[in-house]
């Protein structure tokens, strides 16, 4: 039985795939990540090319890439592999899920026996959805509850000292959205002001140029008399 599912581009080190990128259908079930050269071999029950024991996974977590995009990462005993995923909340979901799987199981929302094979993680259905949404809320509250245990665990002044660091952070990432905001003022009432002395720039001509035209008709009307 699968848990998540889906085509993802994979890089591995210390197993049996290549270390160079490569699109592999990926399947996690409830014991084990498996990897698929293509989707047919998963659809008509193929051996994987390669598998990770979830038991054995010691690692999983995103990694900030600007070169690679979406991309997590899953360390075993013997493995790394380093998977590029469409988007960040389709990362989020595969790291979760890989998460709960490994410490207590997950409820699969898919049965290989009667489910549709040719289904994958870009269309899952509104109660897989629902499962994922209730283990990013665990997951996001144990995340509260050990920072919540982290700060009681400090003393008065370790906490204020904290604080303290967190407030200069604060302020010196609302300075920066000021003098950014002032610059942008500041360009602002420069191009109004440019504005300003090209319209009255082109109102002295326009005047000298009424003047000129109103001196050669006199000049006109004197040489006529």
């Amino acid at each position: 039985m699968s848990l998540r599912r889906g085509t993802l581009g994979v890089r591995q080190r210390g197993g049996t795939l290549s270390s160079k990128l490569q699109d592999l259908y990926v399947v996690l079930s409830k014991t084990t990540l498996q990897y698929y050269k293509q989707k047919e071999q998963y659809q008509k029950r193929q051996a994987p090319s390669e598998r990770i024991e979830l038991a054995d996974v010691t690692e999983v977590h995103a990694v900030k890439s600007k070169t690679t995009g979406y991309m997590f990462e899953v360390k075993s005993q013997r493995i790394r592999s380093q998977h590029i995923c469409v988007s960040d909340e389709d990362r989020q979901k595969w790291v979760y899920i890989i998460m709960k799987a490994k410490t207590d199981g997950l409820s699969t929302s898919e049965d290989d026996d009667g489910a549709d094979l040719s289904q994958d993680s870009s269309t899952t259905n509104s109660k897989s959805d629902a499962n994922l949404d209730e283990v990013m809320k665990e997951v996001e509250v144990e995340r509260l509850t050990e920072r919540r245990a982290y700060l009681m665990s400090l003393s008065k002044q370790e906490r204020k000292e904290l604080l303290e660091t967190g407030l200069k952070k604060k302020a010196r990432k609302d300075r920066r959205k000021l003098l950014k905001k002032w610059k942008d003022d500041k360009s602002e009432v420069l191009d109004a002001l440019r504005r300003k002395e090209i319209e009255a720039i082109e109102t002295e001509y326009q005047q000298k140029q009424l003047e000129l035209l109103n001196a050669m008709q006199e000049r006109k009307a004197e040489n006529v008399f």
